[in-house]
């Protein structure tokens, strides 16, 4: 809170809501004075706002989310998108654009050469601790190098191929 009639302001303050003040960072700095109406209608307000831009940003089209995907990440969209695609617009998906999350967990491998990424796959395959899911024309089948018990301590239930 801030008083009223201060007139040392932080340098962070950009714009006034209401009496109540927003910060450079995006905080709402809440009035004391008491005319001020309170925050909470203000915030949800703002957050309506804000899914509503969100919502009118995303794309309608294959062709615009390829697009968008590529601006965001400076690389093609995946083998498979415009399958992925239909999918989601078969199913009414309401943010087709936000990969944000999954590109921040993918980012490490990226950063790989493709020599090496092929490298550490191959040594990881090779693990008893490990099992593979390989997926082929719409079929999973999971390759498990550790038939003989799953000396890692995993179990047959868990990871058995559908193959049987």
């Amino acid at each position: 809170m801030f008083p009223s009639n201060s007139t040392s302001q932080p340098r962070d303050r950009t714009h006034s809501h209401h009496g109540h003040l927003y910060s450079s960072t995006g905080h709402l700095l809440i009035s004391d004075r008491s005319d001020a109406p309170h925050p909470i209608p203000t915030l949800l307000g703002l957050g309506e706002k804000r899914w509503e831009e969100l919502l009118s940003r995303q794309s309608r089209t294959l062709e615009e989310a390829v697009q968008e995907y590529t601006r965001r990440y400076g690389r093609n969209p995946p083998k498979g998108f415009d399958i992925w695609w239909e999918y989601a617009m078969l199913h009414e998906l309401v943010l087709p654009d936000e990969y944000d999350r999954i590109n921040l967990d993918l980012a490490p491998f990226f950063a790989l050469p493709r020599a090496e990424m092929r490298r550490r796959m191959e040594m990881v395959e090779q693990m008893k601790e490990t099992f593979t899911l390989i997926i082929r024309g719409g079929e999973v089948d999971i390759e498990i190098l550790d038939q003989g018990g799953l000396e890692w301590g995993g179990t047959m239930p868990r990871a058995q191929s559908t193959a049987q």
